[in-house]
């Protein structure tokens, strides 16, 4: 038999065809979990504010996108009045930063002001430098179907042949080792599927 593989597989679904095999072959195949996890299909929710790398902040959640940080919104904002101060306010996963002026009503928050003032609220880091009053909502820019977990990826070895007393070479068969490689996953299951169904 050949040409077991028809399709791109995602993380999900290779998963899924090794824990097959494994419950399809008990005879042969040993599905084993690897003690840590990855930290699956996730990542942090994150905005940029401002255009020139002198005059940017960043800002990063302290939640993953899909666990809230997605929701976090932040706001940079001219008071419109003299002599105000750099403050921080958060309502609920809304934080407003009011940027502080001088004597005339401009602005003079400092980037590094702004990092130190949304940190000292605990909601978010940011970075980099200056500022431009605007309104934004973080995001991890992630896009990927339901199927595709959000939690923490349990790493899986299949183990082909249970019969293990040292009289035979064993041969460790490794792919993707960095994410995004789309072929290399399909190696493995292309070939524990011709070495089992052959």
């Amino acid at each position: 038999m050949s040409d077991f593989v028809d399709h791109y597989m995602d993380p999900t679904e290779v998963t899924a065809r090794f824990a097959g095999l494994a419950a399809e072959l008990p005879k042969l195949t040993e599905l084993i979990d690897l003690p840590y996890k990855t930290n699956g299909y996730r990542g942090k929710a994150q905005a940029q504010f401002g255009t020139a790398a002198a005059s940017t902040v960043s800002v990063t959640s302290t939640a993953y996108g899909s666990e809230g940080g997605n929701d976090v919104t932040m706001s940079l904002v001219n008071p419109g009045t003299a002599n105000a101060p750099l403050t921080v306010s958060v309502s609920g996963k809304a934080v407003t930063v009011n940027l502080a002026t001088n004597g005339s009503g401009a602005i003079t928050s400092t980037a590094a002001q702004v990092v130190v003032a949304v940190n000292g609220s605990r909601r978010g880091q940011a970075a980099h430098r200056q500022h431009v009053p605007e309104v934004t909502t973080l995001t991890d820019h992630l896009n990927a179907p339901a199927s595709v977990s959000r939690d923490p990826f349990q790493m899986r070895v299949l183990r082909i042949g249970k019969h293990r007393d040292g009289s035979k070479v064993g041969v460790f068969f490794y792919c993707q080792e960095h994410a995004r490689e789309w072929v290399t996953p399909l190696v493995c299951v292309e070939s524990a599927e011709r070495l089992l169904r052959n």
